[in-house]
């Protein structure tokens, strides 16, 4: 307990939404909408050939069902003008014998999630996924391979070379994919503030007065800025066998959301991980995007989840897979500042939970960017990874931080005007396992 002055600014708390401000033309009607959700989520899922979101046709023809091979005989031997099986199946098809699914009916299958107008866990979810999926194809990027290209065209061979060793270092720790972002449109919304707490049940939210605006509504502060990022995506195999072996729940049909379940998994042995494995690379790329997307529920800005965390299987992997990206946010974030040229302030985060996707950028209001970020991932990205794994860990305040949580200013916390959700839902559990000393039993993401 001490006294404040009530001037002091350690009495105030802002509250704020950052979003990315993603202004493409036509893409107003898809904005919570069921089939703007449905769109998004065939492209994510990889069901549409279409170059952009807004081209997909729920109407277009996915996959085929089997007929039995013997009826594909019968065709064959029965027709003169045709020469081979393929032709046969062809013949079936066209005569309607071999239906294959609409993306729309594909999707009904892998995805449960209810649907009741405007406001709904599928356009929810789907407005989520469109924002992730336009900021892959309106944004200006680069993938490793095309700063390896870029590289080895200039005639930086070494750097080339370089950059082509980082994929391992990525597959060891479960990361899909990195992405340079050039323009990452960040739009923040300060709307009022609280003294004393930030919890509603804490302190009263007040506005801010009339007299700092013109109008006469009430002034809402808007920060806009295009900056440089790193996007990092998880690899949702490795998310769903991570999950299989915290969460033994899901491998119960009747504890799912959907048909779809993850092997049952009863030791930790290399074996028994292979072989799980490879029951989750069976599963076709939307079963697997499907099955996070139906169990992920929103998480509200200052961590809280809208289910009960570990009350069902939604709520247990809700919790998981978003203290799970957020920690790899921050423990990324930390390094970072000691690569990039940022200091840590000047680094914020941005998640996409549902697409298993977070955003490290750098708090830039000039008009240009220094290309500290990319400079960062071509030259330094091996090391950013290496220290994450080998340092993130450490804590000054261990065993105690540990049997608290896992998560302190010393380990994890960083500036909350980086941190969307305030230094909540994080801990090194998720990432490095529950160490002996705590009463949690979590096997962590980096030690699978």
């Amino acid at each position: 307990m001490y006294t404040t002055v009530h001037r002091a600014g350690s009495v105030y708390y802002p509250h704020y939404i950052t979003t990315v401000n993603l202004h493409s033309a036509g893409i107003g009607h898809l904005r919570q909408s069921e089939d703007g959700a449905r769109k998004a989520f065939a492209q994510h899922f990889g069901l549409s050939d279409a170059e952009s979101v807004e081209e997909v046709t729920l109407r277009e023809r996915v996959g085929e069902v089997e007929v039995d091979d013997a009826k594909v005989v019968e065709v064959f031997q029965a027709n003169d003008n045709i020469t081979s099986l393929d032709e046969a199946r062809e013949h079936l098809k066209e005569r309607g014998e071999i239906d294959s699914q609409t993306v729309r009916e594909r999707l009904a299958e892998v995805i449960s999630l209810e649907s009741d107008g405007d406001q709904s866990e599928l356009t929810d979810a789907g407005d989520e996924i469109l924002q992730y999926v336009l900021s892959r194809e309106d944004l200006t990027t680069d993938s490793l391979s095309d700063l390896e290209q870029q590289s080895r065209t200039r005639g930086f061979t070494e750097k080339a070379d370089r950059i082509s060793t980082y994929q391992d270092d990525l597959d060891r720790l479960g990361i899909q994919d990195v992405r340079v972002i050039e323009d990452f449109p960040v739009q923040t919304f300060v709307y009022g503030y609280t003294r004393g707490g930030r919890d509603e049940d804490e302190a009263k939210i007040n506005a801010f007065s009339q007299n700092a605006s013109d109008g006469d509504g009430t002034p809402i502060f808007v920060d806009t800025s295009e900056t440089e990022a790193v996007q990092f995506d998880l690899d949702p195999e490795r998310v769903l066998l991570w999950l299989a072996l915290n969460i033994p729940e899901t491998s119960d049909p009747d504890e799912v959301n959907g048909s779809t379940t993850l092997p049952q998994i009863d030791s930790t042995d290399e074996a028994a991980l292979e072989h799980a494995r490879s029951d989750i690379s069976q599963l076709s790329q939307d079963e697997q995007w499907g099955f996070i997307i139906s169990h992920l529920a929103p998480v509200e800005g200052y961590g809280r989840f809208e289910t009960d965390a570990g009350d069902d299987v939604e709520g247990q992997i809700t919790e998981h897979v978003f203290k799970l990206l957020h920690t790899t946010s921050h423990i990324l974030l930390k390094q970072a500042s000691t690569i990039s040229g940022f200091d840590r302030t000047n680094l914020s985060e941005f998640l996409f939970p549902r697409a298993l996707s977070l955003v490290i950028y750098a708090n830039n209001r000039e008009e240009f960017n220094i290309g500290g970020m990319t400079t960062m991932v071509e030259q330094q990205l091996d090391n950013l990874l290496g220290q994450a794994e080998s340092h993130g860990n450490d804590c000054v305040y261990d065993p105690v931080c540990s049997q608290r949580g896992g998560a302190c200013l010393s380990c994890l916390h960083v500036s909350e005007i980086s941190c969307s959700y305030f230094n909540q839902v994080i801990s090194r559990d998720y990432l490095f396992g529950s160490r002996p000393n705590t009463d949690r039993t979590i096997t962590g993401y980096w030690k699978v």
